[in-house]
């Protein structure tokens, strides 16, 4: 199968003097369909944006902990950007809104992480900025006194919806402490310091509008969307909050008396110290449960119910393409005994042919891999995250070629508040040639295969909604591009 990448070179290579003006005045993105394997019949089935790992930070939240920066595992407890993280964010709304106004999105989504520390005050800013809010006054407090950066939010456009999945930092303190721990420490959180925990729970109440109003009855964080006739979202919730709450009761009631003890010296040596010490204890006892546990609490996992539900999902939905989202790729699963393993997890959707991309985070990487198995293959696409360098999104667009294949455009976006750049540039903990990934883990078209029902699927579909503008054959389109894309690749014909 080949792999088809877009430059600049290439471009002016075939285009000569008309590709010159042509790439001053149209996004790159494009002009790589022009280009790439064009078909009479190809079409643009789905056009969305992926986010993740925006972990919007309130450095002065007492459970922070920042001395926590100094143990293997945590080193992600404090980054010197941590303060633009809010602005860094309305800057790539606007970034993403700009795209939109000149080819739109159909969604937006974000896979988790969507804070730092697992606070409500955090979630709020993350929803404030979303939505085009005026910020809440804990934020502007804080602006006022120089500890964050000001921030005007632009929100994402009315007419692109947009949906979340559920990462590790959204319910766990520094994305490893489960908040029930964490609030066993602090009992009156709330009222001693202003702030409240945000539990697996209530980041489903904050973001229900956001896809989990769509979750079936007595799902956990899990949830299917369709954004057309064609296609079908599964967002999968692989966050291990869940899971490890049974022994957060073990360590708590086998720990009681050690923990009050330690709780009443913090008037004599400090209450961050007092909490360092309370989790390097959860961590000591953690390793002696090998029985039960593999792997550490911010990894992801996927339990038995949770995968059969999406095995149902794409077996009801054979007639379209199914793309699924999650915050864990299946390298960041380490999980409890008897749970899914990365290698089940791939082999199953390999054994699918309407299975065509897993799309996630965690990792703050841009990688692309392409999964294989004797019965079949997807695409496993991780995009880098925004708190850390090079903060970018990325935009992946659906085609299908009209010939029993299709494409997978994706390109890479960078915001444009340099303050926030520098400063993550400049975060001696971050392995930024990783974060910016390879050339192939960036701005390529990854070809796949569409069955037979599927391709029936859309044919029927077109013949249904011959006058829906927001699919038209390429080939079809009167518009001054449209006449341009004809002219193009009559001249140069397939790649």
């Amino acid at each position: 199968m080949k792999r088809y990448m877009l430059n600049r070179r290439d471009f002016l290579t075939r285009a000569g003097a008309i590709g010159l003006v042509f790439a001053a005045t149209r996004p790159i993105y494009a002009l790589s369909r022009m280009l790439s394997n064009s078909t009479e019949n190809e079409l643009k089935l789905l056009d969305f944006v992926h986010i993740t790992d925006v972990h919007i930070t309130d450095g002065t939240n007492p459970l922070r902990v920042e001395v926590l920066d100094d143990i293997p595992g945590l080193d992600a407890a404090w980054r010197p950007q941590q303060h633009m993280s809010a602005t860094a964010l309305d800057a790539v709304i606007r970034s993403i809104n700009q795209q939109h106004a000149e080819e739109t999105f159909d969604f937006m989504i974000s896979t988790g992480d969507m804070v730092d520390n697992a606070m409500q005050n955090e979630f709020q800013w993350f929803m404030d900025v979303l939505n085009g809010n005026i910020m809440s006054d804990d934020y502007l407090e804080l602006v006022d006194r120089d500890i964050m950066t000001p921030v005007n939010p632009q929100g994402i456009e009315v007419d692109i919806p947009w949906y979340a999945a559920i990462g590790n930092h959204d319910t766990m303190i520094v994305g490893n402490f489960p908040a029930k721990l964490m609030e066993a420490i602090h009992k009156n959180m709330k009222e001693t310091y202003g702030f409240e925990i945000t539990t697996q729970e209530e980041v489903i109440e904050l973001l229900f509008n956001y896809g989990f109003d769509m979750m079936p009855e007595n799902m956990d964080g899990y949830y299917s969307f369709d954004p057309n006739d064609y296609v079908h979202c599964i967002v999968l919730n692989t966050n291990n909050d869940n899971w490890v709450e049974g022994l957060i009761d073990r360590f708590m009631s086998r720990n009681r008396s050690l923990i009050g003890r330690l709780i009443r010296l913090e008037d004599s040596l400090g209450r961050e110290l007092i909490i360092k010490y309370i989790l390097i204890t959860f961590l000591k006892w953690l390793k002696t449960q090998s029985q039960e546990v593999v792997g550490g609490i911010a990894e992801g996992t996927l339990n038995r119910d949770q995968f059969e539900w999406m095995k149902g999902e794409i077996e009801n939905n054979s007639h379209k393409l199914c793309l699924i989202f999650s915050h864990h790729g299946p390298d960041s699963f380490l999980s409890p005994i008897g749970n899914v393993t990365p290698n089940e997890l791939r082999s199953c959707l390999c054994s699918y042919d309407n299975v065509i991309a897993h799309i996630y985070g965690h990792n703050h990487n841009n990688h692309i891999v392409k999964e294989e198995s004797p019965y079949g293959y997807y695409w496993g696409i991780s995009t880098s995250s925004i708190i850390e360098y090079p903060q970018e999104w990325r935009r992946i667009a659906i085609w299908d070629n009209g010939d029993g294949t299709g494409i997978l455009s994706c390109r890479m976006f960078q915001h444009g508040y340099s303050d926030s750049l520098n400063q993550s540039m400049g975060d001696p903990q971050s392995d930024i040639d990783t974060h910016i990934g390879r050339v192939e883990d960036r701005d390529v078209d990854l070809e796949f295969n569409i069955s037979s029902s599927i391709a029936e699927n859309i044919s029927n579909n077109l013949s249904q909604n011959s006058d829906e503008s927001s699919v038209q054959p390429s080939g079809n389109d009167d518009s001054a591009w449209g006449l341009i894309y004809a002219f193009l690749r009559n001249l140069f014909g397939r790649r």
